[in-house]
């Protein structure tokens, strides 16, 4: 491989063993074999290069590289043609107090959006239902800034809550962007909120700390401070060498075995067919639920699940199994969604990679009557081991119609340093929208929390309240 990424194959022979012709119809059969291979991307033709630059809006000198979208990509995109608008739509807000130069930090956010491939991305799709990824030069990322200080702290907050739903609520052009808009707005003579508004498409969780550590650091040296300088991008053709040698076969062997003979759907809408027969809703926002354990709960179940050897997801998730069981019928065979990282701990500075890499997993927990939960963990426990190693294929490659709402445990870097900033971070808000009825956040700590959204048009408030109340009860 060339730093550029492009294969080149050679052969060194001697001319009085071989004929030439020989030699060269063997490269031409290797690279035909080449050619076979799932990662193998033929070179554009003439037209369609064209014809992506032309719904890009860009010309051929603004453009880094075109390529297929990755796996993770491809749901979403398909998704974005069948679901409402909104769907895959991100907003985190950071609340900060101190003395902050927000015009500094604007122009360090600038910085940190052109430095990472993933966020500098379109997807134009030139035939229906065939998307290409295009790298640009330069980010084609929005910002606006909102001096609200003038105004009383309840009508400042108001007005940049109104603003923030604004935003969100505009649709995002996949070919011509922008995919990533920012806003910065200042409360009072102390208080700055800066929020990023993104498609899913563009980053996961786990970039957010990532991103928010360079940012200071860059606004750190803007500033004048010491600030060392940050290590180059992860670059994401690494990633896709890695994809490239990854056992699709086994993993499809793998997901085949383990979720022979399921069915019907374990769901949690109100009837079996309520997901296709109320779709997520075009413009309405969804709601959101939480549930804040104490301390002393929060802890016993760290003990309980390091009794069992296993993590406090699988506790949870065994547990979440149990209500889902409960809800349909007493089933003692379940299904739902699990959001994993999809970062192989193999490749070296996936934990700084910025892009899509989550995937979306079927959980499947099976119990006896006589079983206990040692017996629930252990099974979830070996299934966790083989997530691991064959987690990363498309979930529409595992099967139709086995889930119909998703469980994710966050476990992203948190840890930003505003050393020498004079800095506090007051409140971290989220906003997000998905294609599916219900997603439960369990979000780790000194007290555990869940955080249950859903979308007002399948589920009701009442029904969602008895889900979150059942699993208190179970834990």
């Amino acid at each position: 491989f060339d730093a550029d990424g492009e294969l080149h194959l050679m052969a060194w022979f001697s001319p009085q063993m071989l004929v030439p012709e020989w030699v060269a119809s063997l490269l031409q059969g290797w690279t035909a074999a080449l050619r076979t291979l799932p990662a193998y991307c033929p070179p554009l033709e003439d037209d369609t290069r064209a014809a992506i630059l032309a719904a890009c809006g860009c010309a051929e000198e603004d453009v880094e590289r075109i390529e297929r979208p990755d796996p993770s990509h491809e749901p979403m995109l398909y998704q974005h043609l069948s679901s409402g608008h909104g769907v895959y739509t991100q907003q985190v807000e950071f609340h900060f107090d101190g003395e902050v130069d927000e015009f500094r930090l604007m122009a360090a956010w600038n910085r940190v959006v052109d430095r990472h491939e993933s966020l500098r991305s379109l997807f134009p799709m030139v035939h229906h239902g065939e998307f290409h990824r295009v790298a640009l030069r330069r980010a084609r990322s929005g910002a606006e800034y909102h001096d609200l200080s003038h105004l009383p702290p309840d009508a400042a907050r108001a007005e940049a809550d109104t603003l923030l739903r604004a935003r969100r609520a505009r649709a995002f052009d996949l070919a011509r962007g922008p995919l990533l808009h920012a806003q910065f707005f200042r409360l009072d003579a102390r208080t700055v909120v800066m929020s990023w508004c993104f498609h899913h498409l563009l980053m996961d969780g786990w970039c957010i700390g990532v991103l928010l550590q360079e940012l200071f650091d860059i606004w750190r040296g803007l500033s004048g401070r010491p600030a060392a300088p940050l290590p180059a991008p992860f670059p994401l053709p690494e990633y896709e060498r890695w994809q490239a040698d990854f056992d699709e076969e086994a993993a499809r062997e793998y997901w085949a075995a383990l979720l022979e003979g399921y069915g019907p759907l374990a769901g949690v809408a109100p009837a079996p067919n309520a997901l296709s027969a109320a779709p997520p809703s075009d413009g309405g926002e969804p709601e959101t639920l939480e549930l804040t354990l104490d301390g002393p709960l929060s802890d016993a179940l760290r003990q309980t699940a390091a009794s069992h050897a296993v993590t406090l997801s699988a506790l949870t998730q065994a547990l979440w199994a149990v209500v889902l069981g409960v809800r349909n019928g007493h089933r003692r065979d379940v299904v739902f969604g699990v959001v994993t990282s999809g970062r192989p701990a193999e490749v070296d500075g996936m934990d700084r990679a910025v892009g899509l890499f989550i995937r979306t997993l079927p959980l499947r927990a099976r119990w006896n009557e006589a079983d206990g939960i040692a017996a629930l963990l252990a099974g979830l426990r070996e299934q966790g081991l083989g997530q691991m190693r064959h987690g990363y294929l498309p979930l529409a490659a595992m099967g139709r119609d086995l889930l119909d709402h998703l469980m994710v445990f966050e476990n992203y870097p948190a840890d930003v340093s505003f050393g020498g900033l004079g800095l506090r971070l007051l409140d971290v808000r989220g906003y997000e929208k998905i294609p599916y009825p219900l997603g439960i956040t369990v979000i780790p700590g000194a007290d555990l929390r869940f955080r249950f959204l859903y979308d007002p048009a399948v589920l009701g408030r009442a029904d969602v309240e008895n889900l979150r109340d059942r699993l208190h009860a179970a834990l």
